[in-house]
């Protein structure tokens, strides 16, 4: 058994790792479809001492983390490098077809979530085991079956498209959140952010506020405030002021609770 690594390339592209995997035999997913795209698409390398150092390092920690998967198989290289290119695609009930980000953890994780057994068995192939970090640092294994049926290419239905939109707009508010304010990735460990970030998305969806500039305002206020605005009546009907009037979301950004009996500065006022 062949233990692997697999490094999501646009998360450690600008890495002290870059120049390390440049100088071994590397398999790189997207290196069909041009140079670029090798860089920032998949790459699988065999276990070696100085990969295993840099993983290892503190530096790789969260959200670096999710740029990392352990496989092991019995495949060579190139065997496993080629199953890999083959399910780059994840196919739509449409017709289309979207690169599956498969080596960002967080990607995974949520696909596992919507696949069916036979699925999963075609996405692992030849892969024994593949084993993530989840969002508290803990392994997550998914495992090969010899005796299950396989179904590839991987085809999602129409429920399984929703409930992976469901599953991965969190990171995709949290994403929005800190490119818009890079501070906010300080606040927390990245599970409670995600957590706020769910919870986020559940408040603006009981108050209809689902425009960019709301989703944007509340994001950054529940991870401004470690999730204790959701909770505040006061910020609620700010919100709901903010939708009749409508005055915007802007306010909503600088908005914060009172310490005293859980009201909004604007409520003692």
């Amino acid at each position: 058994m062949t233990h692997y690594l697999l490094f999501d390339g646009i998360q450690i592209m600008s890495t002290a790792l870059t120049p390390t995997l440049k100088a071994m035999a590397t398999f790189r997913i997207y290196d069909d479809l041009g140079e670029e795209a090798a860089d920032v698409g998949p790459i699988l390398v065999e276990s070696d001492v100085a990969v295993e150092a840099w993983v290892a390092d503190p530096e790789p920690r969260a959200p670096l983390s999710y740029a990392i998967s352990r496989l092991q198989s019995d495949a060579p290289l190139e065997s496993l490098g080629l199953h890999l290119r083959a399910i780059r695609y994840l196919h739509l009930t449409s017709y289309e077809q979207h690169f599956l980000r498969y080596a960002d953890t967080r990607v995974l994780t949520s696909l596992m979530q919507v696949l069916s057994r036979p699925q999963k068995q075609g996405l692992l192939g030849p892969i024994q085991r593949w084993t993530i970090k989840d969002r508290m640092g803990n392994n997550v294994h998914h495992e090969k079956s010899q005796s299950e049926s396989v179904e590839l290419p991987l085809k999602l239905t129409s429920a399984q498209q929703l409930e992976l939109l469901r599953l991965s707009r969190p990171d995709q508010l949290l994403a929005e959140v800190i490119a818009d304010d890079s501070a906010l990735a300080e606040i927390g460990s990245d599970a409670e952010r995600h957590a706020w970030a769910r919870e986020a998305l559940e408040f603006l969806e009981v108050h209809r506020a689902r425009s960019f500039p709301y989703r944007l305002a509340v994001g950054s206020t529940a991870v401004r405030t470690s999730g204790r605005a959701l909770q505040d009546p006061g910020f609620a009907r700010a919100v709901v002021t903010s939708l009749e009037t409508g005055v915007g979301a802007e306010s909503l950004f600088t908005w914060s609770p009172s310490p005293v009996d859980g009201l909004s500065a604007s409520q003692e006022e």
